[in-house]
């Protein structure tokens, strides 16, 4: 349920990178970007595919800290964290959007509310816990809202814009991992 949704975000991320790599990008001073971004992408004969991948995560960590400091609105913010899925003994990583984690929790307060009045058996089956599926159709809307602001702070800040490409080169990079 969780991976879905977080892949959701990933995959509004990446249609932001297309946006951003189908752009021209304005020239950048080599020696200001290497002050401001803790990575840089270099060639190695040695690199590892978990390498990239590592890499990837620090650099959407911070394009994600990024984008909330530049966002006002906190219901659009977007949050990490590792969670275990039901019958699962794997940790992943997963980033969702304060609205969506409001919406679920909210979602789960009610049906848990609902469950403390059952009376009969016929009570049970009015209770609602929205699938993933459901969940993402009711806040559909403020996911588009999300994209629009992407696009936009990917558009005005050169910061986000940067991070972006460099986010769009390692997942080439990685998609691409021992055809070089």
């Amino acid at each position: 349920m969780k991976t879905l949704i977080s892949s959701a975000i990933l995959f509004i991320i990446s249609i932001s990178l297309r946006l951003v790599s189908a752009q021209d990008s304005l020239p950048i001073d080599s020696t200001d970007q290497q002050a401001k971004l803790p990575y840089e992408i270099t060639v190695n004969p040695f690199f590892k595919k978990g390498d990239i991948r590592n890499l990837i995560i620090q650099v959407e960590e911070d394009f994600i800290r990024r984008f909330n400091e530049l966002n006002a609105d906190d219901d659009y913010d977007v949050i990490c964290n590792k969670q275990t899925a039901t019958m699962s003994h794997i940790a992943r990583r997963t980033c969702e959007p304060n609205f969506l984690i409001s919406e679920r929790a909210e979602n789960a307060s009610e049906a848990a509310f609902d469950l403390s009045r059952v009376r009969n058996e016929a009570d049970l089956y009015q209770i609602y816990v929205m699938t993933p599926r459901a969940l993402r159709k009711k806040v559909s809307r403020e996911y588009a809202t999300l994209q629009s602001k992407l696009e936009e702070f990917i558009r005005s800040d050169e910061e986000l814009k940067t991070i972006s490409i460099k986010l769009n080169e390692l997942n080439s990079r990685l998609k691409d991992f021992g055809k070089e």
